[in-house]
């Protein structure tokens, strides 16, 4: 009888370490079955934006030459530059007649040389959807690149907000808080938004860390003075000097996404809206 009631907490010392190896495999598969499930959603992201972008968006020939030479002038010299030594025309031509037929929530398409930034831009009647499903409709961690649903998609207004997620491959705006850095702003200071009608270089003149509920996204302004004063603010708070003077700025682009420096941190880069061929 001795011996029966000595192995009973044997019993159950090996019932619990076999139960706990049990939850540890399962943990262990589960988080690996998530992490290959993740891995592969950025994939798909990934390759859509690459396909849409070859079959879309197609680069107008001999730009590259005139971007890579106005990179180079403006790292050769640490003086502010005119922006008329980037493109007055734009570098890519897109087939907004496809994509329009492929969604018609589609509004432009933002584009930034030698940064990977090359998408459609949507929007529709809330701020919700278009972060997690692509421009097919397919439900994805990338989403799409969006409009504030209360701005016009036309640029009336003074300040027009562009959404995109900080994905960790770097796809989407992935690469926009590197503007927390005054060397990569001089590699890159110009986006271009085209659209059916018009197209459009964005100029950046400010980019910095901001709280999710910051007043960068102010969209509707009382009077001149009051857009004169959010200008001012958000040019007074850059990371890096921008080329352009204030007194140059007439409506803002703000581009907008996730950062990690504190809880609901952003990161916003305003940019100045001008129109070109």
């Amino acid at each position: 009888m001795s011996d029966i009631r000595e192995k009973r907490p044997i019993d159950k010392f090996n019932m619990t370490m076999n139960i706990m190896i049990v939850a540890f495999v399962v943990i262990l598969v589960v988080s690996v079955a998530i992490l290959i499930y993740r891995i592969n959603i950025y994939r798909i992201g990934k390759s859509t934006y690459t396909k849409l972008a070859d079959k879309y968006a197609k680069e107008v020939e001999s730009s590259e030459d005139q971007v890579e030479k106005a990179s180079k002038n403006n790292k050769a010299d640490n003086s502010m530059k005119d922006p008329k030594v980037f493109l007055s025309k734009a570098p890519i031509q897109v087939d907004f007649d496809g994509l329009l037929r492929l969604n018609k929530d589609v509004q432009g398409w933002l584009y930034q040389p030698k940064t990977g930034i090359n998408y459609p831009v949507m929007k529709t009647d809330d701020n919700n959807y278009y972060l997690h499903h692509m421009i097919d409709g397919k439900y994805n961690y990338s989403g799409t690149l969006f409009i504030h649903c209360n701005n016009k998609a036309d640029f009336e207004d003074y300040n027009t907000v562009i959404y995109g997620h900080n994905m960790k491959n770097g796809t989407m705006f992935g690469t926009i808080d590197n503007y927390d850095d005054e060397n990569y702003y001089r590699a890159h200071p110009v986006f271009y938004y085209l659209t059916p009608e018009k197209n459009y270089r964005l100029d950046v003149y400010s980019g910095y860390v901001a709280p999710k509920k910051s007043d960068s996204y102010q969209i509707d302004f009382k009077s001149d003075k009051e857009y004169e004063i959010f200008k001012r603010t958000l040019y007074d708070r850059s990371a890096f000097n921008s080329y352009i003077e204030l007194e140059e700025v007439d409506k803002s682009v703000t581009l907008s996404t996730c950062a990690y420096d504190f809880k609901d941190a952003r990161f916003v880069v305003h940019a100045n809206l001008v129109e070109i061929d």
